[in-house]
């Protein structure tokens, strides 16, 4: 049912990341070319037109991600598959298993523990622990 509108996300998305590939090679050129003809200060072009182009990324990843969870939900709601938003998903995937989101939930698990010990030796009470735990485990 709504499989063509997740192949036109995923268009929309090879589509939008070449765009934004050929402004900073361009940006790029153009800064160096202009560097070397006009005058060397207008290397900067090529340093600012990067920066939007990152800009533009980021913005375009977020929106589109933003697009992605309402197909997904949409999907789920409707029992239709997520075959054709694998590409986001996998996506989503490797930053959840990222060293940097693997030391965060270590941490987590280490402070959990603490606050375990805490409890058992009657530290803090019941009440305590709970809303410090849940105040911990929001963030997962």
């Amino acid at each position: 049912m709504f499989q063509r509108n997740d192949k036109a996300l995923l268009t929309t998305r090879i589509i939008v990341m070449v765009i934004i590939g050929i402004f900073a090679v361009l940006s790029l050129v153009i800064g160096i070319v202009l560097a070397v003809l006009v005058h060397g200060a207008m290397f900067i072009i090529a340093f600012v037109g990067w920066f939007f182009c990152w800009l533009l990324w980021v913005f375009a990843r977020l929106y589109l991600s933003y697009l992605c969870d309402i197909k997904l939900i949409r999907n789920k709601l409707y029992g239709e598959s997520n075959e054709d938003l694998e590409v986001f998903l996998k996506a989503k995937e490797e930053r959840s298993n990222s060293p940097v989101m693997q030391e965060k939930k270590e941490a987590v698990n280490a402070e959990l523990e603490h606050l375990q010990q805490l409890l058992n030796s009657g530290v803090i009470t019941n009440e305590e622990y709970e809303k410090r735990k849940s105040e911990l485990t929001k963030g997962e």
